[in-house]
């Protein structure tokens, strides 16, 4: 199986969006939080990380900083 593309965004209707959107394109993982995205991270491999920069509990900056190479 390919690498996945994670979008993580606190707001539901946008993960909805960007899915029906991208669902064909290419595989897609999506997360409502920095720690659901890390979980998954943990479990799969990602190639690309999308994220909102304003969620509750952790921003998309440090998320992006827990996940930096």
């Amino acid at each position: 199986m390919s690498a996945f593309v994670l979008y993580v965004d606190d707001d539901p209707s946008n993960l909805v969006i960007f899915q029906a959107s991208f669902k064909n394109a290419f595989p897609l993982l999506t997360a409502t939080s920095g720690a659901d995205a890390l979980a998954l991270m943990q479990k799969n491999e990602v190639a690309v990380l999308l994220t909102d920069q304003r969620m509750p509990g952790m921003s998309g900056v440090e998320l992006m900083e827990k996940v930096r190479v």
